[in-house]
């Protein structure tokens, strides 16, 4: 199993792959490692017609990418805010990082639940009155952990979230 506290980085070369070592290993060896972020994005789709706007907007309010990076997929992708992965982004992965944290409109790196709790209030929700829809996941460890994790932040901003 891999154990992010066991690689290290000994050089990042210009496109971003990193070389290093990872181990020790089960019998005792230590192994190359090399890292380059993939060309790949994951992302929460909703059904516009049955998850209301204001919910849509909570659930980007409490989802802390940065987190999620670290500790669903321990560690191993960079947290992602566009749809362009980092590396694809005009002016490459620092650019992508700069226009995130200036232009990303619901916390950049951070979860903001009283913000998400105070849009759900604006729409007529409390919790008497949650608001309540439905995640549909693929059978996958790492969705299950996310999509737990949202269900748990955003109980506190009046929405159940049930996931099947």
């Amino acid at each position: 199993q891999y154990d992010p506290e066991l690689a290290t980085v000994n050089e990042t070369q210009d496109n971003g792959l990193q070389v290093g070592e990872y181990g020790p290993v089960q019998n005792g060896d230590m192994v190359d490692y090399l890292r380059i972020s993939g060309l790949s994005t994951q992302f929460m789709l909703f059904n516009n017609d049955q998850v209301i706007e204001p919910a849509r907007k909570a659930v980007a309010w409490v989802m802390d990418h940065e987190e999620i990076a670290n500790s669903a997929y321990k560690g191993r992708v960079e947290p992602g805010y566009h749809m362009t992965p980092a590396t694809l982004f005009p002016g490459g992965p620092e650019a992508a990082e700069e226009h995130a944290r200036e232009n990303y409109p619901y916390g950049y790196n951070e979860s903001n639940i009283e913000e998400a709790r105070l849009i759900m209030e604006e729409a007529g929700y409390s919790d008497d009155d949650p608001y309540e829809f439905e995640i549909l996941n693929v059978e996958d460890t790492t969705y299950e952990r996310i999509s737990n994790d949202l269900r748990d932040r955003l109980s506190a901003a009046h929405i159940e979230v049930s996931i099947s």
